[in-house]
C-alpha cells in the first residue's frame, strides 16, 4: 500500500511538471494494479491525449474500473458520458449511486433530472427539490437557485418568494 501512494505521488509530480509521457506510464501500472485514483488520472489523460495518443473509448473504459470499484467521482463521469451517448439505463444507475455516495455534482445533476424530465425521467418537482438541498449544503454554487426555480414551478412566485424568506437559512447554506 505504502508504494503504491510513493508511485503515485511520483506520477502526479512527473504530471506536475509536465512529464506526462512518465506520468502516463506510472499511473498506467498502477490502475492494472487496481489504484482508483490512478485509473482516475489515466482516464483523464487518455480521455484528452495527455502524454499518450487520445482515446476517449479507453479512457472511460478506465472511468467505468473505477465507477464498478464504488468511487463516486467515477460514477459520475462514466454517467455523464454515458447520458452523452444514450446509454440513460446505466447513466441513471451510476448518477444515482454517485449522488447516494454524496459526490456533489452528482447530487446537482440529480435535481436537474427530476426538474426538467431528463433521460427518460418523469419529472418529479418534489424530489428536484429535495436534491438540491442537498446539493446546497454541498456548496454547488448554482443549486439555491434550482431550488427556488423549482418551487416557483411548484407554487407560482408569491408563495416561491415566501418560502424563500420562511427558509432563508437553506438557501444561504454555504
Amino acid at each position: 500500500m505504502h508504494e503504491v501512494k510513493e508511485k503515485y505521488n511520483l506520477a502526479v509530480k512527473a504530471y506536475d511538471n509536465k512529464n506526462f509521457e512518465e506520468a502516463y506510464t506510472i499511473f498506467l501500472s498502477l490502475a492494472m494494479q487496481g489504484d482508483i485514483d490512478s485509473q482516475k488520472m489515466l482516464a483523464n489523460m487518455l480521455i484528452h491525449g495527455i502524454g499518450t495518443v487520445k482515446d476517449e473509448k479507453d479512457g472511460y473504459r478506465w472511468y467505468l474500473k473505477a465507477a464498478e470499484s464504488g468511487d463516486a467521482e467515477a460514477q459520475y463521469w462514466t454517467a455523464m458520458h454515458d447520458f452523452e451517448n444514450n446509454n440513460y439505463d446505466r447513466g441513471l444507475r451510476l448518477l444515482h449511486l454517485s449522488a447516494k455516495n454524496a459526490f456533489p455534482d452528482a447530487i446537482f445533476w440529480s435535481g436537474n433530472i427530476y426538474m426538467y424530465g431528463l433521460y427518460s425521467t418523469k419529472v418529479n418537482i418534489k424530489k428536484a427539490q429535495e436534491f438540491y438541498q442537498k446539493a446546497i449544503r454541498a456548496g454547488v454554487k448554482d443549486a439555491a437557485e434550482k431550488l427556488f426555480e423549482a418551487k416557483i414551478k411548484e407554487v407560482g412566485k408569491v408563495k416561491a418568494f415566501l418560502y424563500y424568506l420562511k427558509n432563508l437559512k437553506i438557501f444561504i447554506h454555504r
